[in-house]
């Protein structure tokens, strides 16, 4: 049983959390991937890397992967395609089944965070309605697929992802120059991720310790708003952002009091992942898939309420919350690659023993 994979989260992503997806799946199955040129840091090898001073924009290579990839659709002998992202071009070009994963449902909740002119949500459903299987990222996505699109419980297959944070190091260069005490926030900052009540949950705290910061990881400088925020409330001492690597984002996660993670929406949540996988504390939203990914190994907030989120907050800065660490160290075990590949393995194999 061959599976092809396109190019599409490939040219756009240089880290993050589809295109680590794909290639960790990718590991588990008699494979090939369409790609030409990429700019992906898991993808040694496949494709012509992009280097930084390589002049030439996303939306360029991008093009001539697609074009690549239409040509070369027909041609090719494989049992099941596997598209990376939403674009639907390949429907009229391809004569084999294939499977649809989606991460999430982003774009139809929260659709007045998005342009107009984005196609993904309208090309989610087209693919939804024409895929021979669905895979969703947890229960709640799958929920979320039924109730929003329309589509048949019984056409979605749910694979959790899995993560191998736990083998990678600490990078100790890094760790010595964190602060000693702080709280732990990554990834975007922007809409949904709810950022700013977080900021004003936490604010006091920060007040009344001029030793405690929030650090954040990734998710780009802060903004002209967000400094302005910070000025307001008197912590802009107190809050500090780091762009890092695997390595130096383990030491942030080790070393951290606890991590806060207060978006409204997730399809999965992997940062979950990594802070259990670090044996930290895990403070987050009581909504979306959040209670299901954690179930008993995160203190819970209502992340639409400031005030909730304070109390939480400053209870986990007074009590010891190793009760949690213990219950997230046991979860982690439920999360693994080598399950994922199983059961998305499983997922081509339903497809396959139909169509032969």
């Amino acid at each position: 049983m061959k599976v092809l994979y396109d190019y599409q989260i490939f040219s756009v992503q240089k880290f993050g959390g589809i295109s680590r997806y794909f290639y960790e799946i990718m590991k588990g199955v008699d494979s090939e991937i369409f790609l030409i040129f990429n700019q992906n840091a898991y993808l040694e090898g496949k494709g012509l890397k992009i280097k930084r001073n390589f002049r030439i924009k996303t939306k360029i290579f991008n093009i001539l992967n697609r074009l690549f990839t239409e040509v070369n659709l027909p041609l090719k002998k494989y049992d099941i395609f596997h598209p990376t992202y939403y674009n639907p071009y390949f429907i009229d070009r391809i004569d084999s089944p294939f499977v649809l994963t989606i991460h999430d449902m982003i774009h139809e909740k929260f659709p007045e965070y998005f342009s107009k002119n984005d196609k993904t949500s309208r090309w989610k459903r087209e693919l939804a309605k024409k895929a021979n299987r669905i895979i969703a990222v947890s229960h709640q996505t799958k929920q979320d697929i039924i109730d929003i699109l329309d589509i048949p419980a019984n056409k979605i297959d749910v694979v959790y992802h899995g993560s191998d944070f736990d083998l990678i190091k600490e990078d100790e260069n890094f760790t010595n120059i964190l602060p000693e005490k702080y709280i732990l926030y990554t990834g975007n900052r922007e809409h949904y991720k709810n950022f700013t009540n977080f900021i004003k949950a936490s604010y006091k705290l920060l007040n009344n310790d001029n030793n405690l910061f929030i650090l954040c990881a990734g998710g780009g400088t802060f903004n002209n708003k967000e400094i302005e925020l910070f000025q307001k409330l008197k912590i802009n001492r107190q809050l500090i952002q780091y762009q890092c690597n695997d390595e130096q984002l383990k030491s942030l996660y080790r070393n951290s009091l606890f991590f806060v993670f207060p978006s409204l929406y997730e399809g999965f949540g992997i940062p979950l992942l990594e802070a259990m996988a670090c044996k930290i504390p895990i403070l987050c939203s009581n909504i979306s898939c959040f209670p299901e990914i954690v179930q008993n190994s995160a203190l819970t907030f209502n992340p639409y309420s400031i005030e909730d989120m304070k109390q939480k907050l400053e209870f986990a800065v007074d009590n010891n919350l190793e009760n949690y660490v213990e219950n997230a160290t046991k979860r982690f075990q439920e999360f693994s690659w080598d399950k994922a590949r199983y059961e998305t393995n499983l997922v081509y194999k339903k497809i396959y023993d139909i169509e032969h």
